[in-house]
């Protein structure tokens, strides 16, 4: 991790390209490499944390003190999204209502960004609700179970967030000028 850092701070950062740091799973943020990227973020960088936004709020406090507000990200779904999706009015624990909540501590500011994942072929209702009730700032779209590759059904996949962003009157699809933290 120290290398993969230390690479994307003198390649990426300078080329004005925004570096994600990504932990998920049971002890990862335990690992040497989270302690070590947390503890030497530069600007440009940022951590993303998923799960419930109680847990990943717990885990910034606790163990990811090196990583400011501006800079902590989270992100909570599951690689089929119709699975424990909810009707985004739950307290929490279902997908969509777990982001609303993400988006509501982001609101306060105590994460920078909220994803939510992933939005498969066929998902457009689902993709509105996570945009329009839990007001996700962005949403990982591709396959269910396997590495991300160009196929009709990403693309169909990518088209649902696209038409949907493209309708609303508030939001856009990021460019290279977007600074998202």
């Amino acid at each position: 991790m120290n290398s993969l850092q230390e690479l994307a701070q003198k390649i990426l950062n300078p080329a004005g390209v925004r570096i994600l740091y990504g932990f998920f799973g049971a002890g990862a943020t335990d690992s040497a490499g989270f302690n070590y990227i947390q503890g030497n973020l530069k600007a440009g960088e940022a951590v993303c944390l998923s799960g419930e936004v109680e847990d990943v709020l717990n885990v910034y406090k606790k163990k990811g003190r090196g990583v400011k507000p501006q800079q902590r990200v989270m992100d909570y779904g599951y690689t089929k999204l119709e699975t424990g999706f909810g009707n985004c009015k739950e307290k929490g624990y279902n997908t969509c209502a777990g982001l609303r909540n993400g988006a509501k501590a982001r609101d306060k500011g105590d994460v920078r960004r909220v994803f939510g994942w992933t939005s498969r072929v066929g998902d457009g209702k689902r993709v509105g609700q996570l945009l329009d009730k839990a007001y996700v700032d962005g949403i990982i779209y591709g396959f269910a179970v396997t590495r991300y590759y160009d196929h009709e059904d990403s693309r169909a996949a990518a088209r649902d967030i696209t038409q949907r962003v493209q309708k609303s009157d508030d939001r856009y699809m990021a460019t290279g000028a977007d600074k998202p933290w």
